[in-house]
């Protein structure tokens, strides 16, 4: 004899779907929990991974410093000497290589609108006209560049803008700046991700 197969009732299918409102958004935290997770600490790899590369590039430049041209807490326009193809400074010695700028704005990269985003400048030797060069940092939440003299005592901003500042006091450059990646999900916000770097650099050609 065939046995009829009996089909759910309603009152099954109702604990059914009182079960999925129960268990769906539980399921959707833990989801979007784990996306968030995974998107701080690729964000925190992102970051590790350009920071130091952002800081052997200032290192160097700092340390070609020959003229201090514009000193701002969170802006720097100096020349490097002039080089050989090398890159040795040359013989004779010339202040007036090419000018750089480190400075925040936004993705346009221009020096006049604030932002986020830490800009590379650059212009030739002999030529005022900073053009952009590369976006050498994003997401940068903090940047402080302190100008230090021979005892690590940093010079006030009316010193700096004097007509009678001399550059070849200047003895040390210290940069601190913090990155940051919000690490915001499609299901939530999640903890940002964030990265700082501090370092001090000493110009050895800011003196004839």
């Amino acid at each position: 004899m065939r046995t009829k197969q009996r089909g759910a009732s309603l009152v099954e299918l109702l604990a059914s779907i009182t079960v999925l409102v129960v268990i769906l958004p539980v399921l959707g935290m833990i989801v979007s929990d784990y996306f968030d997770l995974y998107q701080r600490n690729f964000a925190e790899i992102s970051l590790t991974s350009q920071v130091p590369e952002l800081q052997r590039t200032m290192v160097t430049d700092f340390t070609n410093m020959s003229r201090l041209v514009v000193a701002q807490p969170d802006a720097i326009v100096f020349r490097v000497a002039g080089c050989d193809d090398d890159g040795n400074p040359t013989i004779p010695f010339d202040r007036d290589g090419a000018l750089l700028s480190y400075y925040l704005s936004d993705q346009t990269g221009d020096p006049d609108v604030d932002g986020s985003e830490l800009w590379l400048a650059r212009a030739p030797a002999g030529s005022w006209d900073l053009q952009p060069l590369q976006k050498a940092l994003s997401n940068v939440s903090s940047l402080q560049i302190r100008y230090l003299d021979v005892d690590g005592s940093a010079f006030s901003q009316e010193e700096l803008d004097s007509p009678s500042f001399d550059d070849a006091t200047l003895s040390w450059v210290s940069v601190d700046l913090v990155a940051e990646h919000p690490g915001v999900s499609g299901l939530g916000a999640g903890q940002p991700a964030a990265v700082d770097a501090s370092f001090r650099v000493a110009p050895r050609n800011n003196h004839d």
